[in-house]
């Protein structure tokens, strides 16, 4: 299944939930309403703004089972059999940005609309890796939205420009079965000047309504955090989300889609 078969779910939850028109959807534009799930700029959250400027998703990952030789300690490779090749994440960064729309300068008359970014990202999770002490290195993708402005029909549209980075790291974790932790951190590195500026200015830099949509290719799938196994118990206690709650999504069963969403939910919502 791929990251389309999740779009419905984070929409309904994310945006239509927080009184946004589910117009976003086909137009990715949208009155901006409450703005929950925020990533602000990192200069004005550590210097006391209250919202925070990162969040962390955790997911744990079950891994086909390779053939290991205990009396080498190395785990043995056929490239012909379809259970050695890697399993492959896609991932996409979904967030707004605000845009200021204003009749005139000097009209006094404006208003805030929310436009969807979203950036994709990737990785592999070999079989071999569930046996791979202290993780592999850390993956980092910076992202760039630039900022943008246009009048039409005497209206102009301000967008703001937001700066960040995610960073993806993968560990092993023991359990009874190959299990492995995937790590996505998001950050917002937007430059900010204004330290002391209200939270209503600081939001025009900042990601609202962040949340990760993560597909599964390939053999392997994702384990319940809500209702993880018996065998994957321990290992669940070694995720810590942070700002964002990861469940399983699609139809009853389907472990290859997750939604990592700021908003609590059960596994496989429904619309």
């Amino acid at each position: 299944m791929t990251l389309e078969a999740v779009r419905a779910v984070a929409d309904a939850v994310l945006f239509e939930g927080d009184e946004i028109s589910s117009s976003l959807a086909t137009h990715a534009k949208s009155r901006l309403g409450r703005p929950f799930g925020v990533l602000a700029p990192r200069a004005w959250s550590e210097a006391g703004g209250g919202d925070a400027w990162w969040q962390e998703t955790h997911v744990l990952v079950e891994l086909p089972v390779p053939r290991y030789d205990a009396a080498t300690g190395t785990v043995e490779r056929d490239p012909d059999d379809p259970s050695e090749h890697p399993t492959r994440v896609e991932g996409r960064l979904r967030f707004l940005r605000r845009c200021r729309l204003g009749l005139s300068p000097n009209a006094g008359t404006s208003w805030e609309e929310g436009e969807l970014q979203e950036i994709d990202f990737g990785f592999e999770l070999p079989p071999s890796l569930a046996f791979v002490s202290g993780g592999v290195e850390e993956q980092i993708i910076p992202f760039r939205v630039d900022g943008a402005e246009e009048t039409h029909d005497g209206i102009t549209r301000r967008c703001y420009s937001v700066t960040g980075l995610l960073r993806v790291n993968l560990a092993a974790v023991v359990a009874d079965r190959p299990i492995v932790r995937a790590s996505i951190r998001v950050e917002n590195l937007t430059p900010w000047t204004l330290a002391g500026a209200p939270r209503e200015e600081a939001l025009g830099g900042a990601l609202l309504g962040t949340h990760v949509l993560l597909s599964m290719s390939g053999r392997g799938g994702f384990v319940s955090l809500v209702d993880p196994p018996d065998w994957a118990a321990a290992a669940a206690t070694t995720c810590h989300n942070v700002g964002t709650f990861p469940v399983l999504v699609g139809p009853a069963g389907c472990q290859e889609l997750v939604l990592s969403a700021p908003v609590l939910l059960d596994d496989h919502p429904m619309v």
